[in-house]
């Protein structure tokens, strides 16, 4: 009796921690997801941009329909989409713009890498020598990819 009360012990503790095991897991394929779409978001937003300032519009409009397309359709392909923790959605899309937006832009047009415009006041807040700027970029990607989603 005794050794199948210590079976049932030990099978219930690993089963639990198979279920926590498997908890993450999901957690994580949850936010690789997030951050496939919205880095796809803004890459699509901004290639978008660049192709109606080029004057490629169908292009372009399509592309930035593409992009909110992604933004509205985030929820829907999420595991269990968490509105408890709706800032960090915010704050993951705003740290991949900021890292990824301009590049692509740039990229897109056939402008240099680090090109800031001068017309608006980001284009001037955002002028800083060259290597900095990929630094921060950099580092904005980082801290934004690894702000964790769906952890409890």
């Amino acid at each position: 009796m005794r050794l199948l009360i210590i079976f049932l012990i030990i099978s219930a503790t690993v089963n639990a921690q198979m279920t926590q095991k498997q908890q993450r897991r999901q957690n994580i394929k949850s936010t690789v997801i997030t951050d496939v779409i919205l880095i796809s978001s803004v890459m699509l937003n901004a290639y978008g941009d660049a192709q109606n300032d080029n004057g490629n519009k169908e292009i372009g409009h399509f592309s930035n329909a593409a992009s909110i397309a992604c933004l509205l359709y985030l929820p829907l392909l999420q595991y269990k989409f968490n509105n408890k923790e709706w800032y960090a959605y915010g704050f993951k899309y705003i740290g991949i713009r900021f890292a990824l937006f301009d590049p692509t832009y740039n990229l897109t047009r056939d402008l240099d890498f680090n090109y800031h415009g001068n017309s608006s006041l980001t284009d001037k807040a955002f002028k800083a020598p060259d290597g900095l700027n990929i630094f921060f970029r950099s580092i904005s990607l980082g801290i934004t990819l690894s702000i964790p989603i769906n952890q409890y």
